[in-house]
């Protein structure tokens, strides 16, 4: 697998999981939108 696919990956992963997390927390949206966060953000790490 070439770098630039795992940069990819973990940026997307990253992305995801923060989104979901602000979205949760600012815009209102249900708590079960945390539970992809996290798993996400898992991915990420």
């Amino acid at each position: 697998m070439s770098n630039l696919a795992i940069y990819t990956g973990a940026a997307i992963a990253e992305i995801a999981g923060c989104f979901a997390f602000w979205a949760w927390l600012r815009n209102g949206q249900p708590v079960w939108w945390v539970v992809p966060g996290v798993l996400s953000l898992a991915a990420f790490a």
